[in-house]
């Protein structure tokens, strides 16, 4: 390096080449060697490198950043979106623990056997007369008139001590003085008419025999039971001298079956008259029953609405061996396919989302994650729900074809084919509406449409207030710390006349049956035990004793 160096400024001062011989002249080839690869590398260090043009500098920044996005994109987004997935399926699985609990078992009061026992004769008694509905004022109502015979006969202190009212010659009301005048007055209600017997009956359907501790025939479970029962828990507490604190009514029509507007419909002309505001009404309606090993008391506050959609197609007829491209039959089978398969979206109203909390216990794991999560989750629990059909009927307005006719031979094209589709329209939808979505559901088909018995939707009672609690709390008081919820009726009763009286207006038969006992109603067979009449007389005592 010293060499090199004095080699430099010997260039620099024009006399390294005789200085430079005369010191080569010195030196071995092994250090000429050494020199001359210090020389080469010397060069190559002190070569210019011209400094960075500002463009470079952008270019290279760019680079990195270009680096780094990279790297975010393919290795911390996917790991932050794994930690925020988990976090949010923790925070939703949580969220099912927050939804309520079911109550306890089913544990009815014990009932001595004679009230059992009377009111199983009782209703035997009622059941052998055959009040089938009558739809004619001048029909044969000779039944109606053997079952208000036989009534004082069976409840001498009721028909003493009551005053007794006959509506439109077949229906009754009864009133129960109370001891507080100005205190509003409860309300209770049957229906004295059934359905036709039928056929397949292993039983008489009007014979009132009993067996097996059950008693048989049509009216047994809708609802002469709860007739009896409303009638046995009032003499019993006349006979031990009790005075409610405000008046009680019972309304007993005879035409629900059809629709009550003879019996029902002039009853709630009377109750008008007079000025009358009830605290509470209670009706038929829901029963106590079972839900995956758990029970739960369905106390109806609102009905469905219910109307006939009555559909109809025209074509000129003919010969079949020539048929149009669809005939009037064809037409109205598609029509009655799309109003089957296309019907109005389901979704929760605020009743219907408190009866799926109040029962979450009962429902499988994917539909309580859903309904905890249901404002994110709305469509998945729709559809969890919607498979069975009980719940169903409680998310959406149903429609279904129930009779059709068409044609009078094999080979000839009719002119006319009719149909009716039974609609039961959930809260929110009038039968106006479903009639206009019908019409859009329908609307290239040529389908005359017209509606009639039409009813709808039902007021929704209030149920979360005291007059609800002192209801549920003697369901508790009389089967047991189970769980009692508010209830959607999908079918009709009489209750719907007495709304405009009354904010509280419920449906709820006090009896436990299970899914085949529930079968029987309207069907061969139908029954009720004897020993569930004794706990529902129980259940009425309650009611009845207690202030409101």
């Amino acid at each position: 390096m010293v060499c090199c160096g004095w080699f430099r400024r010997e260039k620099r001062t024009g006399h390294a080449n005789g200085s430079f011989c005369s010191a080569i002249s010195s030196i071995t080839s092994r250090q000429a060697a050494v020199i001359s690869i210090i020389l080469t590398y010397q060069s190559k260090f002190n070569t210019y490198v011209p400094p960075l043009h500002i463009a470079e500098y952008y270019g290279i920044l760019f680079l990195i950043v270009l680096g780094g996005v990279v790297m975010l994109f393919f290795i911390l987004i996917p790991i932050l979106l794994i930690i925020g997935i988990t976090l949010t399926f923790l925070f939703m699985r949580n969220r099912v623990k927050t939804l309520p609990k079911l109550g306890g078992k089913l544990s009815p009061q014990t009932v001595h056997s004679s009230i059992s026992q009377r009111a199983g004769d009782s209703l035997s008694l009622l059941i052998r007369c055959p009040t089938v509905s009558i739809s004619e004022p001048d029909g044969d109502y000779i039944a109606f008139t053997a079952l208000h015979r036989v009534l004082p006969y069976r409840y001498p202190h009721i028909f003493n001590t009551m005053t007794i009212e006959t509506v439109n010659t077949h229906s009754l009301v009864l009133r129960w003085r109370g001891s507080i005048p100005n205190a509003d007055p409860l309300l209770f209600c049957a229906h004295l008419d059934v359905v036709p017997a039928g056929e397949d009956w292993q039983e008489d359907p009007f014979g009132g025999n009993r067996s097996g501790g059950n008693i048989y025939g049509r009216g047994a479970l809708d609802v002469k039971n709860i007739l009896v029962c409303l009638l046995e828990a009032a003499e019993s507490l006349i006979a031990e001298g009790f005075v409610p604190e405000s008046d009680i009514y019972f309304a007993f029509g005879h035409d629900e079956e059809i629709g009550g507007q003879h019996g029902a419909g002039e009853i709630i002309k009377y109750f008008t008259q007079k000025n009358l505001r009830f605290a509470m009404v209670l009706d038929e309606g829901g029963f106590i029953s079972a839900h995956r090993g758990q029970h739960i008391a369905e106390i109806g506050v609102a009905e469905k609405g219910i109307m006939n959609l009555n559909l109809r197609c025209r074509d000129k007829g003919g010969h079949a061996s020539m048929p149009p491209q669809q005939s009037a039959l064809g037409r109205l089978s598609e029509a009655l396919s799309r109003l089957e398969s296309c019907q109005p979206t389901p979704h929760l109203t605020p009743l219907t989302e408190d009866y799926f909390l109040t029962i979450a216990g009962m429902l499988t794991k994917r539909q309580r994650f859903a309904l905890a999560n249901r404002a994110v989750m709305s469509r998945q629990l729709m559809k969890a729900l919607t498979v069975h059909p009980q719940y169903n009927a409680l998310l959406r307005t149903t429609a279904v074809a129930t009779m059709a006719s068409s044609g009078q031979a094999h080979n000839v094209l009719p002119k006319v084919a009719e149909a009716t589709v039974n609609v039961r329209l959930l809260t929110g939808m009038s039968s106006h509406e479903y009639l206009a979505f019908a019409q859009r559901l329908t609307a290239d088909l040529d389908v005359e449409m017209t509606m009639d018995k039409m009813k709808e939707p039902g007021i929704v009672s209030e149920y979360h207030d005291t007059t609800f609690d002192k209801l549920a709390n003697a369901v508790r008081d009389t089967f047991g710390p189970i769980t009692v919820a508010p209830y959607l009726m999908v079918g009709s009763t009489d209750a719907n006349y007495y709304e405009p009286l009354s904010n509280h207006v419920y449906r709820f038969g006090p009896f436990a049956v299970t899914a085949a006992q529930r079968a029987t109603i309207h069907a061969a067979d139908e029954y009720i035990s004897e020993q569930s009449l004794g706990t529902a007389v129980l259940f009425y005592r309650t009611l009845m004793a207690q202030g409101w």
